[in-house]
């Protein structure tokens, strides 16, 4: 910076040239120039300043004639309103001695206290015929037009911003999106480099941050970086302080500042910072964090910042709302299907329960004529064999015809108990004694079969009360399908355990074999009346013993894949609640 001798503003006339016709000219120029309040200048050839108004000097701090363009190029420095630095052929007086007549040159330059301001330069050039002598510059000062203007730039721009985040927020654009764009508005607005907007995830309670992998995530260093953020506080920075104190920060000094801990390294260095959280209310729910404008950040900036904080709480808030609204939706749904499935099913059931009631009846009233009948038969043989005596085929004709019977009797007998009722008599028992009653029912079919039984019972002391004969009858059946599953041999296996559920505690009884399996297509049919895959049988046993386990209160379920055996699965309560009466399914 050049420094110049302070000396008082001289008349416009005092350093012009010596000629009689210039310093007519000087004269007729004085009393004018003398009344402007803007800066005038007055240039001799060469560019040498040889003549300026108080305005002028007052610029400047001191009297600048003598001082030549490129002196004066760098005393102020003169700066375009692009941000360029003007050369010394672009200034209006250069162009004036050039023969150019300018006006309104846009430039700005700092004052001789180093303040900003805007001007607005016109030059002319000076002739003595057709001779260019020197130039003449005007100065208009525009700072307060220009600082109107930008205000009311940054006003427009502001209500554009708000504007169009209003229309994202009609739209139902996503959080993710209307987060990227708050951060743009609010970078463009504020001057900031670098900057995060985010929001609460209120399952969690972290912060997340998509606007990083949009902004900065490339040119972020930091190991191991992330959007998501678990237990932000204060201790986490100056973005940490915003979000756990629920307030705005301004620093242009984070260095300094005492609520700064600094930054992880890789990250990008902060020099300038401005924080401000979203709040719905009294909760926070997000926060806009900013960094790094080439100018200090200023009340302007945290008011903007504001401002889009409470449009993006609203977003938040609205996103939040649809989500809930939408899970709302998806439940009602799931319960009106699930109920519109139960109430089809409990159609469906009693459709059958009338079927299976008027077949019950029939079957009853047929079973009865059968077995009467029967019972004469069975009478007839035993007279015959009390008069065969010794007859060696007639007796095995006996014995096949009496075995027949039997036959027939165990059938009449499977469909009048399938058709009745079921009346259990309580008593508590061990679970082994129950299980070891079921065994002994079948065991000549076991050792038979060649099919080996393992126990694993959790506890075969577990006192449990159920009809202990409905439920030893249950089990035979269970097994005996599975007996009948592996005509070459295999295992059976049942297992037990006890879990508590609410109040209630529930035996869990397994019986699983090795055998070859149920075919899907006939694993939700095997409790219909009469449905079997075996060339004999009912098609009886296992809707009865469902119907003993349900009277027990408990439930009866399968799990088959062919070739590698089933599994029946039976929960029920170890205690029943009105064991002392007998209960009726």
């Amino acid at each position: 910076m050049l420094r110049a001798k302070r000396r008082a503003a001289c008349p416009v006339s005092q350093g012009l040239e010596p000629s009689e016709a210039t310093r007519e000219q000087a004269e007729k120029i004085r009393a004018v120039v003398s009344a402007i309040a803007d800066p005038f200048l007055i240039y001799g050839l060469g560019g040498v300043l040889t003549g300026a108004n108080e305005a002028a000097a007052s610029i400047f701090g001191f009297n600048p004639i003598g001082l030549t363009q490129l002196q004066i190029l760098r005393l102020i420095d003169l700066t375009q309103l692009d941000g360029r630095k003007m050369n010394v052929s672009d200034m209006a007086s250069a162009r004036a001695l050039r023969g150019e007549i300018v006006q309104n040159v846009r430039f700005t330059f700092r004052d001789r206290r180093g303040d900003a301001r805007y001007a607005l330069a016109s030059a002319a050039p000076i002739r003595e015929g057709d001779r260019i002598t020197g130039a003449v510059a005007y100065w208009l000062d525009v700072t307060e037009q220009r600082k109107t203007e930008a205000a009311l730039e940054w006003e427009i721009e502001e209500h554009a911003a708000m504007a169009e985040l209003a229309k994202a927020l009609l739209r139902s654009a996503s959080l993710e999106d209307i987060s990227c764009l708050v951060l743009e508005y609010a970078k463009r607005l504020t001057g900031s480099r670098y900057g995060i907007v985010g929001y609460l995830d209120r399952e969690t309670g972290d912060f997340v941050c998509p606007t990083l992998t949009h902004d900065i995530w490339s040119g972020c260093r930091v190991e191991d970086k992330k959007f998501i953020f678990k237990g932000v506080t204060a201790e986490s920075g100056l973005a940490g302080w915003v979000w756990e104190n629920k307030e705005p920060l301004l620093t242009n000094s984070p260095a300094t500042d005492a609520r700064s801990r600094g930054v992880p390294s890789g990250h990008v260095p902060i020099s300038r910072f401005l924080g401000v959280p979203a709040m719905f209310g009294k909760e926070r729910v997000g926060m806009i964090g900013l960094a790094n404008p080439e100018r200090d950040y200023c009340e302007r900036d945290m008011v903007v910042a504001e401002r889009l904080a409470a449009l993006y709480a609203i977003a938040i808030e609205r996103k939040w709302n649809e989500d809930r609204l939408h899970a709302s939706r998806e439940e009602y749904r799931q319960l009106s299907e699930n109920l519109e499935k139960t109430v089809r099913q409990k159609v469906a059931d009693l459709q059958q329960a009338e079927r299976l009631a008027v077949i019950g009846q029939t079957v009853s009233v047929v079973a009865h004529e059968i077995r009467n009948p029967l019972q004469n038969i069975s009478l007839g043989l035993e007279a015959i064999r009390a008069g065969v005596g010794a007859d060696g085929d007639m007796l095995d004709t006996l014995a096949d015809m009496e075995a027949g019977v039997d036959s027939l009797n165990r059938l009449v007998e499977e469909i009048l108990e399938y058709a009745r009722p079921v009346t259990l008599r309580y008593s508590s028992r061990p679970l082994h004694a129950i299980i070891d009653t079921a065994v002994h029912g079948i065991g000549r079919k076991l050792e038979a079969s060649g099919v080996k039984l393992v126990l694993n019972l959790e506890n075969g002391s577990e006192m449990v009360t159920v009809d202990p004969d409905k439920m030893a009858r249950a089990l035979v059946n269970l097994m005996s399908n599975s007996i009948e599953a592996m005509p070459k041999g295999g295992v059976i296996t049942i297992s037990s355990c006890t879990q508590p559920r609410g109040k209630t505690k529930y035996l869990f009884l397994t019986i699983s074999d090795t055998g070859r399996g149920i075919a899907p297509e006939d694993l939700d049919r095997i409790y219909e009346p009469f449905f079997t895959t075996k060339s004999k049988g009912t098609g009886l046993g296992l809707a009865i013993c469902r119907k003993i386990i349900e009277g027990h209160k408990g439930s009866l379920w399968f799990r088959s894949e062919l070739g590698n055996g089933t599994t029946a699965d039976i929960c029920m309560p170890v205690t029943m609640p009105d064991a002392s009466a007998a209960g009726s399914s």
